[in-house]
């Protein structure tokens, strides 16, 4: 009975509300909000998943300094050190910062004595990593990137008497992250260029690298036992810098395995030849 009082623009006409709605020849406004807020969603839900990865990180980081700092407490207590919680103000750690993004000293303990002056310290810092994530298939892809934590057990022992500066790290091909095995921290800070130490052993001159403001006389320190432990891996990186002999091993700290590092320590400086 209504039907003859209906208009209708044709056939295929929308009712006038919902032609209202559609905003003239445009896809309809309730379709574009319900579009916009997917997208609202999705990106809030990365969000809260990105800050949910950094807590996650932070936790594990908090957890591995707590243990770390236990830990080397306990064994500097055990063997009559000093020990040192946080942060160091020293030479050597203004030297072991250089280049390295975030560097920190967790913890440290120091030893004094006639026969033995030296510092044990647990640090890490952070290099650009690839986040891996699983994918459909069931393998992994790259997902953007992360701040990987790299950590440091490092050794020094500060030397009596003058010695010139010379840094020595392996030379390794770049892995994924884009960094250096072993990382190149501890660069030597020098006002004169640092040139390359050739020490005429062919082996050992390609597979490491020695750098010093003084090549002459630093190449006399690199003894026949030192480049011997080089190429049977046995030594790493090391430097030697105003005095202060350091090793920095990286690793998470190992309490079973310092007391090999300062024994490797006392070993090179009694390997090096005297200037």
């Amino acid at each position: 009975m209504f039907g003859a009082n209906v208009v209708w623009a044709n056939a295929t006409s929308l009712p006038a509300g919902l032609l209202a709605l559609r905003g003239g020849g445009g896809p309809p406004v309730g379709l574009v909000a319900a579009g916009f807020g997917v997208f609202v969603v999705i990106v809030v839900a990365i969000i809260a998943a990105g800050v949910r990865d950094r807590r996650r990180r932070w936790r594990a980081a908090a957890a591995k300094v707590a243990w770390c700092t236990e830990a080397l407490y306990g064994w500097s207590t055990a063997r009559g050190w000093r020990f040192h919680p946080g942060e160091a103000t020293a030479p050597w750690r203004d030297r072991l910062a250089v280049g390295n993004r975030g560097f920190t000293v967790h913890c440290s303990a120091s030893y004094r004595s006639p026969e033995l002056a030296a510092t044990v310290a647990i640090c890490s810092y952070q290099v650009q990593g690839t986040r891996i994530v699983p994918d459909q298939s069931g393998g992994t892809q790259r997902s953007g990137s992360v701040k990987v934590p790299v950590w440091l057990t490092v050794v020094i022992l500060h030397l009596p008497g003058a010695w010139p500066n010379l840094h020595v790290r392996r030379h390794e091909p770049l892995v994924d992250d884009g960094r250096w095995l072993p990382a190149r921290f501890g660069e030597l800070p020098s006002p004169a260029p640092i040139r390359p130490v050739l020490s005429g052993h062919p082996a050992f001159d390609a597979q490491v690298r020695a750098g010093s403001p003084a090549p002459e006389a630093a190449r006399t320190l690199l003894t026949r036992p030192i480049i011997d432990a080089h190429l049977n891996r046995q030594l790493d990186t090391w430097s030697l810098c105003d005095n202060d002999l350091t090793l920095a091993t990286e690793r998470t700290f190992e309490p079973y395995a310092l007391d090999r590092d300062v024994h490797l320590a006392r070993w090179l400086s009694a390997a090096l030849r005297r200037p």
